[in-house]
C-alpha cells in the first residue's frame, strides 16, 4: 500500500510516493528515522508528514503480528 502519496507536484518535482513495504524496510531494518524516510523522498518532514508515516508504520507492523486493522474510536 501507499503511506504518502504525492497529489501534487511539489516546486522543484522531486517528492516521490513512500510506500508501506519501503517505509518498514527504511525503518525496521535500515534503521533510519521518520524524518530521514520523509527526506530521503522529497518531503519536509514536518508534524502531518511524520505522523501520517507513524500510523501507516504502527498499522503495518500490526498487521504483520496478525492484529485487526480496527482502529479504535477517539474517547469523546
Amino acid at each position: 500500500g501507499v503511506a504518502k502519496d504525492v497529489l501534487r507536484p511539489s516546486k522543484g518535482g522531486m517528492r516521490q510516493t513512500i510506500y508501506v513495504r519501503r517505509l518498514v524496510d527504511m525503518v525496521c531494518v535500515g534503521g533510519l528515522t521518520l524524518q530521514e524516510v520523509c527526506e530521503r523522498h522529497g518531503w519536509v518532514a514536518d508534524d502531518r508528514v511524520r505522523l501520517v508515516l507513524r500510523a501507516a508504520l504502527c498499522a503495518a507492523l500490526d498487521r504483520m503480528q496478525g492484529y485487526s486493522c480496527a482502529r479504535p474510536r477517539n474517547a469523546a
